[in-house]
């Protein structure tokens, strides 16, 4: 690098100073020291001082203009927009076998959807993303959804990104300079416009959730023009993004979402390359129009059943490329095989698994009343079935029947239901039921549907049951956008089937009014209210799937018991009340906590008291959220009780690695409560919590990797729970419980 110096009195200078082949990617400091005599004016010479120049990364400067910029740039701080978008999903197979030329790999993709949106967001929180027609290869009509975009964020100004469920660090975030390095590659002009080409990569050594790839930044408003992004550390699926934006009366939005995803699954002994390609093309796009929020649904997400009727004359009217030849043939050749296959039968039957459910023309099937395992039962063999809206729009039906290989008890139940308001979800129900209700568990808490893969061994654990015969009436509804309500009235005889063993079986009684009693029956007037703040809702066939919220969830139940109506025993009021929330930190981590408490004002039966939330089965080894971990499951029991959940997971510093990628999480866990009348209880064991109950935990999640086909990964870890305070046993060693934990990931 050639210097130019020129000091007061002294002539011109130039000297030579070598610098490192690539820039600096943050302020470097650099000494320029001239050994030459200068000389001054006069025809002196004299050696000039030592020079200190300091040269900076000029993407630095870039980037703290756009991360300056970053709201004014950002869509989602717009007032209001809304514009139509047109998806489409290609699947494609290249084999490794040069000599395999299938049938996918030369005339057609093995899949092709193409789906058309209208979407409208008022600030700061109303988003409703309208399913106009999706259609898919081998299905001559379906009500099923597949929006790849959903995989991706809409925009790369939001924090953290979402990739695939996996949360990733922005680029962008105040401390990206801290975790990033940027690099200028090149910069050129665009009409008035410069456009600066800067990379991006987590700095060495920093060991977190991290992206790379490319940004186009343009100087007007320091604005992203495009970007190419992908995961820093590569996993089972390859995962690339891509984003153009333009600017739109003054407002920089996208224009185009794309992704591709990559992985090689190992089938049938097999190594072929499956390939996932979207491209969504944003047009109609209008910035801030005059919408109001009586222009909105509840669901986030929904299809309008009525318009995708039309699905394949809007989807060839509304295309924004039209469709390739080898495109044309993947629904030509699909749809042929499709017709002599009976895929569509096939996929109908299966479209609703994710929900735990197959379908069979106006039924659906319950996958999870075929089989459940619990101590008490051993397995419950059993079948559930329910119509859907191919029976009836508003009227549905709905029955179980089990029964328990261990208890040689049946159950069963049946529901009519009927929809008076479908945008409300006003519903009412009538049910008649004979089945087990676990104690402690009367809340019938209300709850959004989820994925049938959601799951918590504590229900393995299960082993102290009341046989409930009940009648109810139910009516359900959401109001206010984000409150789930529920009003029911409920009759039941409840009979105990616990007690005590000595020499024989002595069964559990309740000293009410003088009198000891086994069964009872209970007249109850039930409330139970869900409150979740700014929570998306996605329609998918007639159920709400949530799709989360960062806000706290709030859960309410009330119970009023009515003696002597009906022959009720019992006169009482019950509360329940729990909140949830899941918090992340970027570069610090996540924390996880649930607070939950309840009061009943006058003495129940064991059976309608709170359980101690215990969570801990020497033959059931496996952590169970939100539960004390060294807690046996019914070593205590409350009328009275609040109890804290809070696990905090430490942002991952460890490399990811293909068999090893832990994951650090902190626990503690603590209650207290107390039970009036103790004496009120005969022939059952049980603790009370009038002192807290104390409980703190290490977990290492993901400690081995289990490949999963090359597609996803089953992590095994372990956590050990150490239980101290006033409930802590004698011996040291008794106090510590180890536990396995387990999850599947996509990396």
């Amino acid at each position: 690098m050639r210097v130019d110096k020129t000091y007061k009195g002294y002539q011109q200078f130039e000297g030579v100073m070598s610098l490192p082949p690539d820039p600096p990617l943050s302020t470097s400091s650099y000494h320029l020291i001239f050994n030459d005599f200068c000389p001054n004016i006069g025809g002196n010479y004299k050696v000039l001082p030592e020079t200190i120049l300091t040269i900076k990364n000029p993407a630095l400067e870039i980037m703290e203009k756009v991360i300056e910029n970053k709201n004014l740039n950002n869509p989602k701080k717009l007032k209001s927009f809304s514009y139509n978008s047109y998806s489409k999903t290609i699947v494609d197979i290249k084999s490794n076998d040069s000599l395999d030329n299938t049938l996918f790999n030369d005339m057609n993709y093995l899949f092709l959807t193409e789906v058309l949106t209208k979407r409208k967001f008022l600030s700061p929180d109303l988003d409703n993303e309208e399913i106009v027609a999706t259609k898919m290869s081998g299905l001559k009509h379906t009500d099923y959804y597949f929006l790849a975009s959903q995989g991706q964020p809409f925009s790369f100004y939001e924090e953290p990104i979402i990739l695939l469920n996996n949360s990733y660090l922005s680029p962008l975030n105040n401390s990206a300079f801290r975790n990033y390095d940027f690099k200028l590659e090149e910069k050129y002009y665009q009409k008035n416009d410069t456009i600066f080409i800067i990379s991006f990569k987590p700095k060495p050594q920093r060991h977190f959730n991290s992206l790379k790839g490319i940004l186009y930044i343009s100087s007007n408003n320091y604005a992203i023009q495009s970007v190419s992004a992908e995961p820093n550390d590569t996993g089972k699926i390859n995962l690339k993004i891509k984003h153009l934006y333009k600017k739109i009366d003054g407002s920089w939005f996208p224009e185009q979402l794309n992704y591709q995803a990559t992985f090689t699954p190992k089938l049938n002994n097999r190594n072929d390359l499956y390939i996932i390609d979207n491209k969504t093309f944003i047009d109609s796009i209008k910035i801030n129009p005059d919408l109001d929020r009586s222009d909105f649904y509840t669901e986030s997400l929904y299809l309008n059943v009525q318009k995708n009727k039309n699905a394949t004359s809007l989807i060839s009217e509304n295309r924004t490329e039209p469709l390739s030849i080898k495109e044309a043939n993947t629904y030509h050749v699909i749809d042929s095989l499709g017709d002599a296959f009976n895929i569509q039968k096939t996929l109908k039957l299966i479209e609703k698994l994710p929900l735990g459910k197959i379908s069979i023309n106006s039924i659906d099937v319950n996958l999870g009343q075929i089989i459940q395992i619990n101590r008490f039962e051993g397995a419950r063999l059993g079948i559930g079935l329910s119509t859907n809206n191919k029976f009836d729009e508003n009227f549905n039906i709905a029955g179980y029947y089990g029964y328990g290989i261990k208890d040689r008890l049946s159950k069963y139940g049946i529901t009519l239901g009927y929809v008076l308001n479908q945008q409300n979800r006003l519903n009412i129900s009538t049910s008649l039921s004979n089945t087990l209700i676990e104690t402690g568990k009367y809340n019938d808490a209300f709850s959004v549907s989820e994925y049938f893969y959601d799951f918590n061994p504590r229900s393995l654990m299960s082993a102290q049951f009341d046989n409930n015969k009940s009648v109810k009436t139910t009516i359900s509804a959401r109001s206010f956008r984000y409150i789930n309500w529920k009003l029911g009235i409920n009759y039941a005889s409840i009979t105990p089937l616990y007690g005590i063993y000595n020499d024989s079986f002595s069964p559990y009684l309740f000293q009410y009014e003088n009198n000891s009693i086994n069964n009872y029956n209970t007249f109850q007037f039930k409330l139970n209210m869900r409150f979740a703040y700014k929570e998306k809702i996605m329609k998918l066939f007639d159920y709400d799937l949530s799709l989360g919220t960062k806000y706290p969830v709030l859960n309410i139940f009330y119970e009023r018991g009515i003696k002597d109506l009906f022959k009720s025993d019992l006169s009482y009021n019950k509360i329940e009340i729990d909140i949830k929330q899941e918090i992340t930190f970027n570069r610090i981590g996540t924390i996880v906590y649930c607070l939950t408490g309840g009061l009943i004002d006058k003495p129940v039966p064991y059976g309608l008291l709170f359980g101690g939330h215990g969570g801990f089965d020497r033959k059931i080894p496996f952590v169970a959220n939100n539960h004390f971990q060294t807690m046996m499951p019914y070593e205590f029991v409350s009328d009275k009780f609040i109890n804290l959940f809070l696990t905090y997971e430490i942002m991952r510093f460890f490399p990811n690695y293909n068999i090893f990628s832990p994951n650090i999480s902190l626990a503690h866990n603590m209650g207290i409560g107390g039970l009036s009348k103790k004496e009120a209880h005969q022939n059952i064991n049980f603790k009370t919590l009038e002192n807290p109950y104390l409980e703190s935990g290490l977990i290492l999640s993901n400690l081995i990797k289990f490949d999963l086909y090359n597609v996803s990964s089953l992590g095994i870890g372990g956590g050990v729970f150490y239980r101290y305070g006033s409930h802590s046993y004698e011996k040291q060693q008794d106090n510590y419980v180890f536990k396995i934990d387990f999850a599947i990931s996509l990396n």
